[in-house]
């Protein structure tokens, strides 16, 4: 074998040991969160179920028609983490990221127009506390990625 292959070779197996000696170095987290499939016309913490739709945001049920539902989403497999305001179907991982409030003399309310958390795992995330949380490899506040960090484990573990 040529110099120049194995020193690629070499390389590409150091890189590959230092991401999996990432991946293993990250803590085992406990889920603080109770995660809650919605039933038909159940709300909870914002997240609403009527039929095979999610709806998100702060209205009356009476008032249901001037919202559009959810885009997306799986009801069938959609949960709510009761504790928090994160949810999780199948697909994606959810929070009211963007939310848009309506004020009108005779009505009033709200509807979220950015609720998908981007690039978080529905199947690993696990909610840690105080708005955190994580899916095995990243660290979400609040719905939005942020650089991972230890305490923030330790301080709600």
């Amino acid at each position: 074998m040529k110099k120049a292959n194995k020193v690629v070779i070499l390389c590409m197996s150091a890189l590959i040991g230092a991401t999996c000696l990432y991946y293993v170095n990250i803590p085992q987290v406990k889920d603080k969160g109770e995660w809650v499939k919605l039933q038909d016309s159940q709300r909870i913490n914002g997240w609403l179920r009527v039929g095979d739709k999610i709806y998100g945001g702060d209205f009356d049920l009476d008032d249901l028609h001037y919202f559009a539902p959810l885009k997306g989403v799986d009801a069938e497999s959609f949960k709510v983490c009761k504790n928090s305001d994160y949810a999780k179907d199948k697909n994606c991982v959810y929070y009211p990221i963007v939310e848009i409030y309506r004020d009108a003399e005779t009505w009033g309310g709200s509807h979220l127009v950015e609720y998908i958390v981007d690039g978080a795992s529905p199947n690993s995330f696990k909610y840690v506390g105080g708005g955190y949380g994580v899916d095995g490899y990243s660290m979400y506040y609040h719905g939005v990625k942020i650089k991972w960090d230890n305490t923030v484990i330790d301080n709600y573990q």
